[in-house]
């Protein structure tokens, strides 16, 4: 072989390697670009769910207190609309707790001076529940 030739095959061959190392090297970016955008849909639709819950607490105590203070039917539509809601984000000794006042509240059965003390305890809980939240 003349070095023509052999400066050929290399050059050749350098080809080949530089087009087959740049089409590693991109597939290798957009799988490691794809993992990186699930994690950050992972990421968003977590923080999405944790708003969602803490806006539902929230807004159960808003309303439950508002209908404490003032017992209209707008006050009583917009705490009946997040009172089942918030059930299903609550420990049962928190729901047991959201029950009396809901008795109490909607249906008027209940005793008032338990009223305060469980509302305390419902606040606590669900302090305590946002703050989990928050460290997820």
């Amino acid at each position: 072989m003349d070095p023509s030739q052999i400066s050929a095959i290399i050059a050749g061959a350098v080809a080949i390697a530089s087009f087959v190392s740049s089409v590693i090297t991109t597939m290798l970016n957009n799988r490691n670009a794809m993992k990186l955008r699930k994690l950050e849909l992972e990421e968003d639709k977590l923080r999405n769910s944790v708003y969602h819950k803490r806006d539902i607490l929230e807004n159960y105590l808003k309303y439950a207190g508002q209908l404490v203070n003032e017992r209209t039917p707008e006050n009583l539509e917009l705490y009946g609309s997040y009172y089942l809601q918030a059930l299903l984000y609550v420990d049962n000794n928190t729901a047991d707790s959201m029950q009396f006042i809901h008795d109490y509240l909607v249906e008027g059965t209940r005793n008032k001076d338990d009223l305060q003390v469980r509302m305390f305890m419902i606040t606590s809980a669900i302090k305590a529940t946002l703050e989990q939240l928050q460290k997820q």
